[in-house]
């Protein structure tokens, strides 16, 4: 029987795929956070209502063989628990499939004028309190050191993650919201499936950069794309959601309860509009590069 791993916001897998979401939330709803992102008001969760279904803190469907949904920015909307349940196309001792998430193809009209950074000691600290509180999450007493191989954007989370664990022994694929799913994996292996993730988390960590709350000229980026590119692609769905506000209003209710489209998807869409939308514009748009 699979092995399911449920964290909520708080933890650092949360923060992390958070990052990206937080920053969504914080540009329509004051400072997302990400466990980004499934519980909904830790800094990791942001993705949370953002990402409705990927910040639910479970996932609406665990099926391996399905790719994670559609990113602009962490999809954000994307789970970062654990969840496994039997694969048919793991059964057999078979690696479970499936693919990277795809990236929306869009510039801005008014591109950043200068890129998001963050000097490394701030982004070393930030990714040291991240690991502190996963190993908090998951009551690892003495956590190992873990050297840092790169820095990732929120795209590539999950397909690091999923090489880094399956070269850590658990072959895992993905959940059909954005998240990891260990299929087959023996629920008495949860403890070191749970230090492999630690592990993985600290060596393929995402950049804090895309942690940072929206500026006025991202909030401008975020307006854009929504309104066109992520509205434009759920019609094709036949999903429908509330006339998008002037862009005076939503930069002026950026900080509070603004339009937020990625809210009202159906629950029956939802799964699929996380797949082939993603709900904010790629990092490299958002942050610059």
């Amino acid at each position: 029987m699979g092995n399911s791993v449920h964290r909520d916001r708080r933890s650092a897998v949360c923060g992390q795929r958070a990052t990206s979401t937080d920053a969504v939330v914080g540009a329509s709803r004051k400072h997302i956070g990400g466990n980004l992102m499934r519980a909904t008001t830790t800094a990791l969760c942001l993705l949370v209502a953002v990402f409705a279904s990927g910040c639910s803190g479970v996932s609406p469907t665990d099926n391996p063989d399905a790719a994670p949904p559609a990113q602009g920015s962490s999809n954000p909307s994307a789970s970062l628990t654990l969840d496994s349940t039997p694969d048919p196309a793991g059964a057999n001792g078979d690696e479970p499939q499936g693919s990277p998430p795809p990236v929306a193809d869009w510039t801005a009209p008014t591109p950043l004028s200068r890129k998001v950074d963050m000097n490394e000691t701030e982004k070393m600290r930030k990714r040291a309190s991240n690991m502190a509180l996963e190993a908090e999450a998951i009551g690892l007493e003495d956590p190992p050191k873990v050297d840092l191989v790169r820095w990732i954007t929120p795209e590539e989370w999950a397909s690091a993650l999923r090489e880094c664990l399956t070269n850590a022994g658990f072959p895992v694929g993905y959940t059909t919201d954005g998240g990891i799913s260990s299929a087959n994996i023996p629920g008495e292996q949860t403890p070191a499936l749970e230090l492999a993730m630690y592990v993985c988390m600290g060596e393929y960590a995402i950049d804090p950069r895309y942690s940072e709350e929206l500026n006025t000229e991202q909030r401008g980026i975020l307006y854009d794309y929504q309104t066109t590119y992520y509205v434009s692609c759920l019609k094709k769905l036949g999903i429908e959601v509330s006339k998008p506000p002037s862009r005076e209003v939503f930069m002026a209710t950026a900080d509070g309860d603004g339009w937020m489209p990625q809210l009202e998807l159906p629950r029956d869409k939802g799964p699929e509009a996380n797949t082939a939308c993603p709900v904010l514009p790629p990092s490299n748009v958002l942050y610059g590069s």
